[in-house]
């Protein structure tokens, strides 16, 4: 099974695999960054993180991610009977509470976890279609996988927010939960020279984004623009459950 969970992973995932490095994500990140600069392309990078993503995803979505790849009925049932009946206990000094029942999240210390996560978070990004990425010798890349960190690549500030849209719902239609949305404030930045002068640049292209919803954002706490490069930065933006 853990071959074919692998096999079903595209290369923007770095995370928990085999033969595959997330330094080697970093270097690309470094690469495209450099490349974007030196022939005066507009590029904008958008670093995102599930929050809490191993202990919050659900159940049913991982079932679903492994039905769509067609893992064997056998091993879903499998993996259905071990979680379907989960529960937990909370121990403090003396006392112990009564069982509860365990409704999301993977197991932790069990080898597979890490797989059947990257399993579900693939599931999201494939009916998330996105396609307005940037272009690398005629190939689009929209994002690098770090695991449960997602790094989105866009030309312009307007397809990122559209990026962070689109990624809010899907997800929201694959583990149907509400995300919390919010403005953009509150936001420091940094330039070139990793100073925190505290307001929102902005660049000719971009009006900047105070003040805009960015549905798939928490809280945007930190925006830059290096030369015609924009780099933001998202605080725990894609809730997986309440």
């Amino acid at each position: 099974m853990e071959s074919i969970l692998d096999e079903n992973q595209p290369r923007d995932q770095a995370g928990f695999r085999k033969a595959f490095s997330t330094t080697e994500h970093m270097h690309t990140l470094s690469q495209i960054i450099e490349k974007s600069n030196e022939y005066n392309l507009q590029l904008c990078l958008g670093f995102i993180d599930y929050e809490k993503a191993f202990d919050s995803v659900e159940h049913f979505a991982i079932l679903d991610a492994l039905q769509k790849i067609n893992i064997n009925e056998n091993y879903i049932q499998i993996l259905e009977n071990i979680y379907k009946n989960a529960t937990a206990r909370i121990h403090i000094d003396n006392l112990r509470s009564e069982p509860f029942p365990i409704n999301r999240g993977v197991r932790q210390g069990d080898p597979i976890s890490p797989k059947l996560f990257i399993a579900a978070i693939e599931e999201i990004l494939k009916k998330s279609e996105l396609s307005n990425g940037i272009n690398i010798d005629g190939e689009i890349l929209t994002n690098l996988r770090f695991a449960d960190d997602v790094a989105l690549l866009t030309e312009s500030t307007p397809l990122m927010e559209e990026h962070l849209n689109t990624l809010n719902i899907k997800s929201k239609e694959a583990l149907p939960v509400p995300l919390a949305g919010s403005q953009a404030s509150g936001a420091s930045n940094w330039n070139c020279d990793g100073d925190r002068p505290g307001d929102i640049p902005t660049s000719p292209s971009s009006p900047g984004l105070r003040g805009k919803e960015l549905l798939g954002a928490e809280e945007l706490f930190a925006v830059g623009y290096c030369d015609n490069v924009c780099l933001m930065a998202f605080e725990n933006p894609l809730k997986l459950n309440d």
